[in-house]
């Protein structure tokens, strides 16, 4: 693989671009620091904790829905993972 990325055409005079701090998606505001559930492209659950999103997701029979953690303003960025 090393070999590979070696032949990559190099750009002349290219820059980094910087990155601005990306706000939360409207769908997700206020939600901040919790863990949320998405179906359809709709929030359908909001919880304090993972394990009590599960169970209000399982209480309302909703399956199938995406669970993420909404980060907050003061979380630590995520650089390196991987």
């Amino acid at each position: 693989m090393r070999r590979w990325l070696g032949r990559l055409p190099k750009r002349p005079n290219q820059r980094s671009r910087e990155m601005e701090p990306s706000s939360v998606t409207p769908l997700f505001e206020g939600l901040e620091g919790q863990w949320a559930a998405v179906k359809d492209g709709k929030v359908v659950e909001v919880a304090r904790t993972p394990d009590a999103l599960f169970m209000a997701l399982r209480s309302r029979n909703i399956k199938n829905a995406t669970i993420l953690r909404v980060p907050a303003h003061d979380d630590p960025e995520p650089v390196g993972l991987g």
